[in-house]
């Protein structure tokens, strides 16, 4: 293998790493070791956080999860981003329900003219459009929401 490949996969695997144990911290998965007692103000950069409960710096600590672990994990994280935000459930059946009102409305005014047929159709179409999209901004706000507490 070409020495530049090899520097490459290996650069991506440690970084496809780093990414996996930030993540899991992000979720939770990890343990936390405090630094030994130390003079105030004199503590290791490599514990950055700090606990006021016990006046003690403190570090994240990865657990060992394996690969199959880990997909379950990320899975049932998708699974749980994916749960209906109420509000883009509640306009998509307003949608429906327009896009009803607006055939059955059609159909009532098709007997006076074919114009109010045609605009009836028209309109409801254009509102549950309008609707839909913004059932998924608000979905997609969410999905970006979840993902700024990750970070």
């Amino acid at each position: 293998m070409h020495e530049k490949v090899k520097d490459y996969l290996e650069k991506m695997e440690a970084e496809k790493i780093k990414t996996k144990e930030q993540h899991l911290i992000d979720l939770g998965i990890c343990e936390i070791e405090y630094e030994e007692d130390t003079e105030h103000n004199k503590h290791s950069k490599e514990f950055s956080n700090y606990d006021a409960e016990s006046n003690r710096y403190f570090k994240y600590v990865n657990i060992d999860v394996s690969d199959e672990e880990y997909e379950q994990i990320c899975r049932l994280e998708n699974n749980s981003l994916n749960d209906k935000n109420s509000v883009a459930v509640a306009l998509n059946i307003l949608t429906v329900f327009i896009i009803a009102i607006g055939i059955f409305g059609g159909i009532a005014l098709a007997d006076k003219s074919f114009d109010s047929f045609i605009i009836c159709i028209i309109s409801s179409f254009i509102s549950a459009i309008f609707l839909l999209s913004l059932s998924e901004i608000i979905k997609l706000l969410q999905k970006i929401y979840y993902n700024s507490l990750k970070q």
